[in-house]
């Protein structure tokens, strides 16, 4: 099989990405005897990461939200449900800002059609109030959104419909709707500049997309991918949802990717060497500065589904190191694997846990949830043991007007920040004298005659320093 993995995947090995083995055997995170499905992580802080949850006691039952603390294996708790309705898809958003701030999105049959809710996440896990977010109905189990992105999508009688998510103090909506295609549409996915989604076309599924044209909510005319049939999944890489471009999508048990920024398809079969086709990739794509100059090595980890055992098995497959890993390793069908990444190291804003949870179905037809998770390095640079002590965030990313610069340090030494074009020119310097121990935050406000695009910001502290990407929009 083709080694000469697609695209702009690997930009630079020169960097080491320190990533301990897969745990095994999995971690159940259910019970084996109902059916769970649809998981969504919310890292609360480092002591307590909450997994939202899909629930049936069979299928004839009504479906319920539940979830659980998954880094201290708490009891699994009752969200949303009754005997009536059905309450499915839970997507759960935070809000990268320092101030704490999570949602949880569900479909609902409360109205008698299918419609949008959210309610606000507290920090010990429970919820607000509901919020309505439609009222026209949508087609059960088509919303997506993805992170703290502030575009959300859905199929309302299969056409696709993208909107923008805004939540107040006390208040949750969407605003700013458009109609992107009008029939025979499925499976949308969004982000903060793209939407694509399946089209049924003479009995095949095609692969199409629209960009966001121009603020405030203006996108392009819908356009074909590929239109060669045999498309099964669509995903977007996690954690480079925005930045990286890329789209990615199976045909024939093969993996593509589409670069929306390029305009270019790029294919070939994923490693390891195996003869059969692969099931719903899901990729976790981290970039992370290697120099001072914004150069960027790119480190994406693929996991998959694969029948090359007789039964379906989840594959991690490391993209750095060429080698994959069996995560479920067991005699029973394996589906639907997920990245995310989970809980930090106490201490250690370097190192962050990867979490790969995945349904399993068992004989007497129960699906539970299993996870297997790794440490990995985010940093990098002059010496990693001292570059866990600073830290650098910007939200929202991307952005429009202004965003809100949030650094870590432990010490108060001065600290200076450069916010720098692609090409290396400085826009503007922030030096901070005397940092408060902890976290900092500065607001920078575009100028309005900056061009829209890619920046970097570089963070100094003595001889500590790490880079981070941000986009104007």
């Amino acid at each position: 099989m083709n080694k000469s993995f697609l695209f702009v995947l690997i930009m630079s090995l020169a960097v080491s990405l320190h990533a301990q083995s897969w745990t095994k055997p999995a971690q159940s995170l259910t019970d084996s005897l109902t059916i769970n499905s649809q998981p969504a992580v919310l890292l609360i802080n480092d002591t307590t990461t909450y997994m939202f949850y899909q629930k049936q006691q069979d299928t004839n039952s009504p479906a319920k939200i539940y979830s659980r603390d998954i880094q201290n294996m708490g009891n699994e708790q009752l969200l949303l449900g009754d005997t009536t309705h059905q309450y499915i898809n839970p997507h759960v958003t935070l809000n990268h800002t320092g101030l704490y701030q999570a949602n949880l999105f569900y479909e609902s049959n409360e109205s008698e059609n299918f419609n949008l809710f959210a309610r606000k996440i507290f920090e010990d896990g429970s919820l607000s109030e509901e919020y309505p977010l439609t009222a026209s109905g949508i087609d059960s189990g088509s919303f997506y959104v993805i992170d703290d992105n502030e575009n959300v999508c859905w199929t309302t009688n299969h056409q696709v419909t993208v909107g923008r998510f805004i939540s107040g103090y006390d208040s949750l909506i969407v605003d700013t709707t458009a109609v992107i295609d009008t029939g025979n549409c499925f499976q949308p996915i969004c982000n903060c500049f793209f939407v694509a989604y399946l089209k049924n076309e003479n009995g095949q599924s095609h692969l199409y997309g629209a960009k966001l044209d121009s603020l405030p909510f203006y996108w392009s005319d819908p356009f074909p991918i590929d239109t060669t049939g045999n498309i099964t999944d669509i995903g977007f890489p996690k954690e480079e949802m925005c930045n990286g471009g890329l789209l990615f999508f199976t045909k024939a048990g093969d993996l593509y990717s589409y670069n929306y920024f390029f305009d270019t398809v790029t294919g070939n079969n994923l490693p390891p060497e195996q003869d059969s086709a692969i099931f719903q990739p899901d990729v976790f794509y981290y970039s992370m500065p290697i120099t001072r100059i914004s150069e960027f090595g790119d480190f994406p980890y693929v996991s998959y589904t694969s029948n090359e055992d007789g039964n379906k098995d989840v594959f991690i497959f490391s993209i750095r190191d060429w080698l994959y890993t069996n995560v479920s390793e067991n005699s029973l069908e394996n589906a639907n694997p997920k990245f995310f990444d989970g809980w930090s190291v106490p201490d250690s804003p370097c190192y962050i846990y990867l979490l790969n949870i995945w349904e399993t179905q068992t004989v007497n037809h129960g699906i539970f949830l299993n996870m297997s998770k790794t440490e990995i390095s985010i940093c990098s640079g002059i010496d990693e043991k001292e570059a866990a002590t600073i830290k650098l965030t910007a939200a929202p990313n991307p952005f429009t007007e202004s965003t809100k610069l949030k650094f870590y340090v432990k010490n108060q030494k001065p600290v200076t920040l450069f916010i720098r074009s692609i090409r290396g020119n400085t826009i503007v310097r922030f030096t901070i004298e005397h940092p408060q121990q902890g976290w900092n935050n500065i607001a920078w406000n575009v100028p309005a005659t900056l061009s829209r695009g890619m920046y970097t910001v570089e963070m100094i502290q003595g001889k500590q320093q790490t880079t981070l990407k941000i986009i104007t929009k």
